[in-house]
């Protein structure tokens, strides 16, 4: 009997964890009550286009912490997020997020029309040649990161030759490549990483967005860390839309046009605020909590059922 209860208690505790293998869950759709009663002027041919392609493939970055990332559940999660679930609400397209090995991956499906659009795509003039852009709907100044005590002020052209963190994929790698060729740009996964080598003295500064850079110090206490410059360059994020769909370009930039500095200063509130991640974690650990509930009864069973087990074995012992 214990044993089949125990049998019974393990089959439902891997029945509750395996959504937790599903990598990528449709957006969860998003209409914030100032949204409910605004409709974007599609025009026919948009709306036949909505509706002859209900499935739209969004390609997404998981490593741009808190713009963009995976949750413990494979939910695709940050400010992106949120504006894809409006767009997601407002339109009606069930949007799939797609994670790709590489940047140069997502750009070339992007290329090909196996994705439809790629989110929080920073805006460079080769990418406008490549893609469909909307207009930005997040900017922020870049700035140079660095190290309070080695470099308290630091400009561009101090960084000739310098040993200077980037993140893989970004648009102003690019730029800053074209403009101040001799900075020797040392590659990183995610911003979080550059910033910690410039903590750890491996370069000397990191050229990130204001307003993450700042989220990230104050969330992981790197507080080594400073604004030492300015650079001539911006994070201005965009939707990049495959010039194989013209239609949804029109379609996606009509939806982001009914975002208000309102609804923007509310995301910004949301994700880009010190404890946003903390906050996060905890609303998901929270999600999880009859997972281990149902772990602690079932090792307590096991427990008891191997102690009924060993008391059996001495009685037959005994006689």
């Amino acid at each position: 009997m214990l044993r089949m209860l125990f049998s019974i208690l393990i089959a439902g505790l891997l029945f509750i964890q395996s959504p937790a293998l599903e990598l990528n869950p449709a957006i969860q759709p998003i209409l914030p009550e100032e949204f409910s009663k605004i409709r974007p002027g599609f025009t026919d041919a948009e709306r036949l286009f909505l509706a002859q392609n209900p499935t739209i493939r969004v390609g997404i970055d998981p490593n741009r912490v808190p713009f963009g990332f995976l949750s413990q559940d494979g939910q695709f999660k940050g400010l992106s997020s949120d504006i894809l679930g409006l767009i997601s609400s407002v339109t009606n397209l069930k949007l799939i997020p797609v994670v790709s090995k590489s940047w140069q991956e997502a750009n070339e499906r992007l290329m090909r029309g196996e994705l439809h659009f790629l989110e929080g795509l920073m805006y460079t003039p080769q990418r406008a040649r490549d893609h469909l852009l909307t207009r930005p709907y997040f900017q922020s100044p870049v700035v140079l990161f660095s190290n309070k005590l080695n470099t308290p002020y630091l400009n561009m052209m101090d960084l000739n030759s310098k040993k200077v963190s980037v993140v893989q994929g970004y648009g102003s790698n690019d730029l800053m490549k074209l403009d101040w060729p001799k900075i020797q740009q040392v590659v990183f996964d995610n911003t979080l990483m550059a910033l910690r080598a410039v903590a750890q003295a491996e370069v000397v500064a990191h050229p990130a967005s204001l307003t993450l850079g700042n989220f990230l110090i104050a969330e992981h206490n790197l507080f080594n860390l400073h604004v030492a410059g300015e650079t001539p360059y911006s994070i201005d994020l965009c939707m990049g839309v495959s010039k194989h769909y013209p239609l949804l370009h029109g379609i996606v930039q009509k939806t982001l046009d009914t975002l208000n500095d309102q609804y923007k200063e509310k995301l910004r509130q949301k994700w880009l605020h010190p404890g946003a991640l903390t906050q996060t974690a905890t609303e998901e650990s929270n999600k999880k909590s009859p997972v281990f509930l149902l772990l602690g009864v079932s090792i307590i069973i096991l427990l008891i059922y191997q102690f009924i087990t060993i008391q059996k074995l001495k009685s037959q012992k005994t006689q």
